[in-house]
C-alpha cells in the first residue's frame, strides 16, 4: 500500500503488518496525484502535480527509480497494463507508452486528442486502450495489437 503526500512524499507500507516499509522523496515539493502499482505490486508509478516527469519505483529492487521526462507537459494521469508490463502516461498534450525493458524509452507517442489525455485504462486483453479526455467529454478506443 502507498500514500501520496501533499508534500510529495510517498509512503509505502508492507500490507503484512502495515509497516512503514518505504519513504520516497518526490522530484519537489509537489503533491502526489498518482500513485499506480502493477499488477503483482513489483512496480509502483508515481507523478506529482505541476511535474513533467513520473517515476516508476522497482519495489523488488531496493525503491530504484527511473524517471519518466514528458514533453514540458505535466502528467495528468498514468496506467499500467494488466500484466504490469507496460505503462500509459497522459498529458495535456499527448500519451506516451513504455515498458520495463527500459522505462525511459518512449515505444509509442499518441496525441489521441487535441487538448491531451485525462485518463487512461488498458482492456484486459491488453490490446486495447481507452482514453479519456474530459475537457470535450471524449472516450476512444485505441487497438494496440
Amino acid at each position: 500500500m502507498a500514500i501520496g503526500l501533499d508534500s510529495g512524499k510517498i509512503l509505502v507500507y508492507d500490507v503484512r503488518d502495515m509497516a512503514l516499509a518505504q519513504e520516497l522523496d518526490g522530484p519537489g515539493n509537489s503533491e502526489v496525484t498518482n500513485l499506480e502499482f502493477s499488477n503483482k505490486g513489483i512496480f509502483l508509478a508515481a507523478s506529482w502535480a505541476g511535474e513533467d516527469v513520473c517515476r516508476v519505483y522497482s519495489l523488488h529492487k531496493n525503491f530504484a527509480f527511473a524517471e519518466i521526462k514528458q514533453e514540458n507537459a505535466p502528467v495528468k494521469t498514468l496506467t499500467f497494463d494488466i500484466y504490469g508490463g507496460f505503462l500509459a502516461i497522459g498529458t495535456r498534450q499527448s500519451m506516451t507508452i513504455t515498458s520495463y525493458k527500459n522505462w525511459k524509452k518512449t515505444l509509442v507517442t499518441l496525441r489521441p486528442f487535441e487538448s491531451g489525455v485525462n485518463a487512461i485504462r488498458f482492456d484486459v486483453s491488453g490490446k486495447k486502450i481507452f482514453v479519456v479526455n474530459n475537457e470535450h467529454g471524449e472516450i476512444k478506443t485505441l487497438s494496440l495489437a
